[in-house]
This record gives C-alpha cells, sequence and structure tokens, in this order.
C-alpha cells in the first residue's frame, strides 16, 4: 500500500482485516456499556430462538460458554414443545431457550453437534434442501460467498448428516429449496419452495417435516399474510423469521421471533441482546 491506496490483494487482504477488527472493537465496546445494568433475570414467562449459521473450529469454546451462559438463565426447549406451548396458549412458566441454525452448514454437524449431544440439548437445523448433498451419487455440495475481495466458501450437510443429526435428538426443518427471498416470488413459486423442500425432507430422512424458517425472515423480505397462509396450506406447524425479541403467551407459531447470534460473542453481548 502506498499514499494510501490498495495495489495487491495482499494489500486488500490487510486493509479488509483491520477494517473489521476496527469496526468489531467499536461495536463491542459500545453494546458493552449498552449491557450495563441489564439482566435477563429482569423478565420471564417466554421463550426466545438463539439461531446460529455457522459455529467453526475456532468458536467451539465460545459456543460452549455460550451454553453454559443460557442454561444458567433458563431451560432449553425443543422446537417441537416450543410450538405445543404457544398451540395450547399454555402459561410459560420461566425462561426457556430454542436453539436453531439456518442454511445447513457442515461446521454445524462437525463442530455445534457434539456440543449439543453431549449436553443433550435440542436443537432445530433449517436446511436448503437443493444444497443438500448425496453421498450415495459422490456429492459434494460448496456454499460460495463473497465479500469485497476476499471470496471463502462453505461446504452443506449431506443428507447422511442430516439423518445423525436426527439419530441425536435434532429437528430438521425447511428453510426453502433453494435460499429464495419469498417477497421476490409469486404465489405458486412459494407453494412450490415450500411444497418440494417439504417433500424432500419427509423422502430423504423418513420424517414429518413440520417446521419452516423464512430466509432472511425480518420485516419486508416475505409477505406475512400471503406466505403464512401458504405455510399453513401446506403443512407446516410453525414459520419463524429473523425479528428480535420475546415470544410469550398468545403468540403465533406462525410468528416465531429469533435472535441471530454469533458464536464467539461474549457473555455480555449475550445479555445485551437476549434483555430487555
Amino acid at each position: 500500500m502506498r499514499n494510501g491506496q490498495i495495489d495487491s490483494f495482499e494489500d486488500l487482504r490487510v486493509f479488509w482485516s483491520l477494517r473489521t477488527k476496527i469496526r468489531t472493537a467499536l461495536r463491542d465496546s459500545i453494546v458493552f456499556v449498552l449491557s450495563l445494568g441489564r439482566s435477563i433475570d429482569n423478565s420471564s414467562n417466554w421463550i426466545r430462538f438463539p439461531f446460529y449459521h455457522h459455529v467453526f473450529r475456532d468458536e467451539r469454546r465460545g459456543f460452549e460458554r455460550q451454553l453454559d451462559y443460557l442454561m444458567n438463565n433458563g431451560d432449553f426447549l425443543s422446537l417441537d414443545r416450543a410450538v405445543e406451548l404457544l398451540e395450547r396458549n399454555e402459561p410459560i412458566n420461566g425462561r426457556f431457550f430454542c436453539i436453531t441454525f439456518d442454511d445447513g452448514l457442515r461446521s454445524c454437524y462437525d463442530h455445534a453437534l457434539p456440543i449439543l449431544a453431549e449436553r443433550k440439548i435440542p436443537a432445530a437445523f433449517f436446511i436448503v434442501t437443493e444444497n443438500i448433498a448425496d453421498t450415495s451419487m459422490g456429492e459434494i455440495r460448496i456454499c460460495k460467498r463473497l465479500h469485497p475481495g476476499l471470496p471463502y466458501s462453505y461446504e452443506y450437510l449431506t443428507w447422511s448428516e442430516c439423518a445423525e443429526m436426527l439419530k441425536a435428538g435434532m429437528t430438521i426443518g425447511s428453510h426453502t429449496c433453494s435460499h429464495a427471498k419469498l417477497n421476490d416470488l409469486n404465489a405458486n413459486e412459494v407453494r412450490r419452495q415450500f411444497t418440494e423442500s417439504k417433500k424432500a425432507i419427509e423422502e430423504k430422512l423418513e420424517i414429518e417435516c413440520k417446521h419452516f424458517a423464512c430466509p432472511w425472515g425480518v420485516a419486508g423480505t416475505y409477505f406475512d399474510n400471503r406466505d403464512v397462509d401458504i405455510a399453513k396450506e401446506v403443512g407446516y406447524r410453525s414459520f419463524l423469521t429473523t425479528q428480535r425479541g420475546e415470544n410469550q403467551r398468545g403468540c403465533s407459531p406462525f410468528a416465531l421471533k429469533r435472535d441471530h447470534m454469533y458464536a464467539n460473542w461474549s457473555n455480555y453481548q449475550l445479555k445485551y441482546f437476549l434483555s430487555r
């Protein structure tokens, strides 16, 4: 780098790394200050859905610490049980966490599953069915994403790994066939995404696919009434969003709020995002 100009890929990598570290440090400092005086103990009678996309090898220790922190502040529920409580409008006496993962990346199998299974913590994994590899056909599916100038890739789950997750007490749900943004689709296309992904999971894993997590999942990326109605028609029992917050008695299983997390976040970051 000369005179403030980026001359090479290595300069770009260094610049991006430095920029990311500065932004992360600034954000963490702000969140730390905001977390002071906050406590999960200040509220109760809710279910919260922490959700992740990945747990990499160097995030395992952080993920373990986070689960311990959550365990000290509430109890864990399976997705089936959480939905059942809300369907029946039963009292939610206490604080409950339901762990979920989106996209179906293999790092969740490699690094999150052993930790969850050891602690007997149920979790739900929402998969993009067109990306799940069939090892009997010798397939490997790679997820390619691109930061400006910095390519990286992740490997997706296989159907056999999904089956192992089920045996470990986990839940597998749909995240569409192709990670489609629902508000870009017409009603027939949405119905196809819901129906075909559900069918693929049920045929490959020999289970009933009951739950759906909306890609992106924030307001404006799906149509509330249309897409929820189609999910019900297709036979799902839940529709999970990515809008943060508590789910209390009376909340609909078809508008579940979830809290996006990173496995390397510190406890004060969890305290800030999971408290009022």
